[in-house]
């Protein structure tokens, strides 16, 4: 188990990327039950910088490979989906969880490489344009 600054890393999770495959481990009881007991998918972007990933960490696979865009920087979950910056189009995915399809794509600032979602809104920090852009589900566009 690693500490740091009060953070403990209780699960590791290695997967191959577009192979689909996943080895779940833990060396710690305290990690083999949170993968045991997730009810919630994990949502990672691959090194292949193009797909999202669905993990089940409850079953140890890769559930999914979604397509998203070009060059994935980040994801966010909230307001119901996954989130995703996609810094080659300047733009934000929105992913069905339940279909796993992109069913929304929203003009941000250039270069969006950070993503959280917060008070009704996706914020994107646009790295080329120094700006913040507040995306609502709506797909209205605000940037700061």
């Amino acid at each position: 188990m690693i500490t740091r600054r009060g953070a403990v890393v209780l699960a590791t999770i290695l997967f191959s990327g577009c192979g689909g495959g996943a080895n779940f481990g833990s060396d710690d009881v305290a990690g083999q039950k949170a993968l045991r007991d997730a009810t919630s998918p994990v949502w990672v972007t691959g090194r292949d910088a193009a797909s999202l990933y669905r993990l089940e960490p409850s079953q140890g696979t890769v559930a999914a490979t979604i397509p998203v865009g070009g060059l994935l920087n980040a994801v966010a979950v909230g307001e119901g989906a996954p989130w995703v910056a996609n810094s080659d189009d300047n733009t934000v995915s929105r992913v069905d969880p339940q279909t796993n399809r992109v069913v929304a794509t929203i003009d941000v600032g250039n270069n969006p490489l950070s993503i959280t979602v917060g008070g009704g809104f996706v914020w994107t920090g646009n790295f080329s344009d120094d700006t913040v852009s507040a995306t609502t589900r709506r797909r209205t566009n605000r940037s700061a």
